[in-house]
């Protein structure tokens, strides 16, 4: 296990002490609704294909029978070919009112974005660390903020924490993740690990670190939805570690970030947008799954079944 970094926020926050914190309202409802009625207006678009978060492949929408997209979009405020959607994404993410979370609970400065997350219907994810996959180098300086987009109940499969887990990195193979709660080892070395079933409203920001263990329960119902949006950030000026993917060509410069519509939050991915979207188009049909390489191996943690059959 690693040294972890300590984040640069008042000690005394929720973040600082549990690893996560819940910020109600922060958000307002008429950004959330411009951004689902958006997504609701380009669901059939022939311009809209996306790199699938989940999958790491380049796909088209794949819509279930209430009409709710099963393949989750990742950084859906780089799809320049749908400007209009991709501003209502950047209205939110790159908001005053998602700045004043981040910096009521890890500290002022400027932070970078280093990826963002669309849900629009609800998938079970697997618990895990953040840092498994992305982080700082020390680890525990990424942040993670989960915004609700609808209000949440039991039945959406809820996200879920495990309080004071953030304390160091964690090795995959070190607990049996898919049930922790009958862990022994796992009880024995993280007793104040409660797990925390979190139901926010529409509006709400949930802010966790990148050592907290987190991860989200299938849902129960086939009607209800979980939709959410997410991103990463990370104080400016911090090294980033290794990626597990490693790729000739990347979307992201962490050493020269890009400017956003906020000017204390920076954007990681540096990629025009406008050539963004052609490569997501053009990557859609190939369907190569050489294009994308052992992405999908590595960093699938999503799952749904039945007609929530796996994205």
């Amino acid at each position: 296990m690693g040294p972890a970094t300590r984040l640069a926020g008042n000690p005394a926050t929720s973040l600082a002490r549990n690893g996560y914190a819940v910020i109600k309202g922060a958000i307002p409802s008429e950004r959330i609704n411009a951004l689902l009625a958006s997504l609701e207006r380009i669901k059939r678009s022939r311009r809209f294909r996306f790199r699938a978060q989940g999958t790491n492949s380049f796909e088209s929408p794949n819509l279930d029978v209430q009409g709710n997209l099963r393949n989750s979009i990742h950084n859906p405020h780089l799809l320049g070919a749908l400007p209009a959607f991709r501003k209502t994404v950047e209205a939110i993410i790159f908001s005053d009112q998602l700045y004043r979370c981040l910096c009521q609970e890890a500290g002022e400065g400027v932070y970078v974005n280093w990826q963002t997350m669309l849900f629009d219907r609800s998938v079970g994810t697997k618990n895990h660390q953040d840092s498994w996959y992305l982080d700082t180098d020390p680890p525990g300086g990424v942040i993670g903020a989960w915004i609700a987009l609808e209000d949440i109940s039991m039945e959406c499969g809820p996200f879920k924490i495990y309080e004071r887990t953030n304390k160091a990195r964690i090795d995959p193979s070190d607990y049996d993740f898919s049930d922790l709660e009958h862990d022994q080892a796992f009880q024995r070395d993280h007793p104040e690990a409660r797990c925390v079933r979190l139901l926010p409203a529409k509006g709400d920001v949930i802010l966790w670190d990148s050592l907290l263990v987190h991860g989200a329960d299938m849902p129960t119902s086939d009607v209800k939805t979980r939709k959410s949006l997410t991103a990463h950030f990370y104080h400016l000026g911090k090294a980033v570690q290794d990626q597990p993917i490693k790729r000739s060509f990347s979307i992201y410069d962490h050493r020269a970030p890009a400017k956003s519509r906020h000017r204390n939050i920076l954007k990681a991915a540096t990629i025009n947008p406008l050539v963004y979207s052609s490569l997501c188009i053009g990557l859609a049909a190939f369907k190569s799954p050489a294009l994308v390489g052992r992405g999908n191996e590595l960093t699938e943690i999503r799952t749904v079944v039945g007609d929530r059959a796996a994205v």
